[in-house]
């Protein structure tokens, strides 16, 4: 066969597969004839190697956009498409062959070459962009790789669960006061854990996360008790925001804080 390029695009469309082993043992045979006589694709099928591991690190986004670049089919795709026309046989020796002759026009028209829709343009099926991204594909060894991979990646990606956002981790701060009050606390998503110990007993206090641009949000509000003591709620603001929290007397004085991550915080406003 000509090997200035190969012209077999059902192989083409497998080879990717055929190099991952997703092949059924038909195709995979099939291939194995193909390669046996086409030096193009065995090239392209020792390149092929090295491309499948920086293909891998391709997200479905990225694997959806080269797809719908080159147009090649996915798997399912593959296994779906029509099989090919099947040429005629020709003709038994001796028999009179059947030739369909133009029909010759009188008028201004005769003698002119029949226009293009006359003679018959792209084969059914298969528009005239296809045929162009067939031929950008055949331009070079290098695209030809990069090519019959993406529908293969894009099949084992679409099996790939989909990665979950990453969830912060806990988080935690710790404060004392020169009165002997200590603060300890826990965040876990937006739940936050409060273990206190020192406030006066019976008075009442706030809970505030102060964030880093100087917000400040009443999170909790507590009665002082003699030893520890422990206060859960909900954070009014993402965890990830807050640089300190305080203990607040009902008169706005801050009593301890409890800085997150070693941020200095502001004077919180009194």
């Amino acid at each position: 066969m000509n090997d200035a390029a190969c012209h077999d695009r059902d192989v083409h469309a497998l080879l990717g597969f055929y190099v991952i082993g997703k092949l059924d043992d038909d195709e995979r045979r099939a291939v194995d004839r193909h390669l046996s006589d086409c030096s193009v694709c065995r090239a392209a099928r020792d390149e092929i190697g090295p491309v499948v591991p920086a293909l891998r690190l391709l997200g479905r986004s990225d694997v959806r956009d080269l797809v719908a670049e080159f147009g090649v089919p996915t798997m399912g795709e593959v296994r779906t498409a029509p099989a090919p026309d099947v040429p005629a046989p020709p003709p038994v020796a001796g028999s009179p062959a059947v030739v369909d002759r133009p029909v010759v026009a009188d008028g201004p028209d005769a003698g002119r070459p029949p226009r293009r829709s006359e003679r018959g343009g792209a084969p059914p099926g298969r528009p005239a962009a296809t045929k162009r991204r067939w031929r950008r594909w055949q331009l070079s060894v290098g695209g030809l790789v990069v090519v019959v991979l993406a529908g293969a990646v894009a099949t084992i990606v679409a099996q790939w669960p989909e990665q979950a956002a990453p969830q912060p981790a806990g988080i935690t701060a710790s404060g004392d006061s020169s009165a002997g009050v200590t603060i300890e606390i826990e965040i876990d998503a937006q739940i936050i854990r409060v273990t206190l110990d020192g406030l006066r007993s019976g008075l009442p206090y706030e809970l505030y996360a102060v964030t880093g641009d100087g917000g400040t949000f009443r999170v909790a509000e507590l009665t002082g008790a003699s030893g520890a003591q422990e206060v859960e709620g909900e954070l009014p603001v993402p965890a990830d925001t807050v640089a300190f929290f305080s203990v607040r007397q009902a008169d706005g004085a801050v009593v301890v804080t409890a800085e997150v991550g070693g941020a200095a915080p502001t004077d919180p406003p009194r």
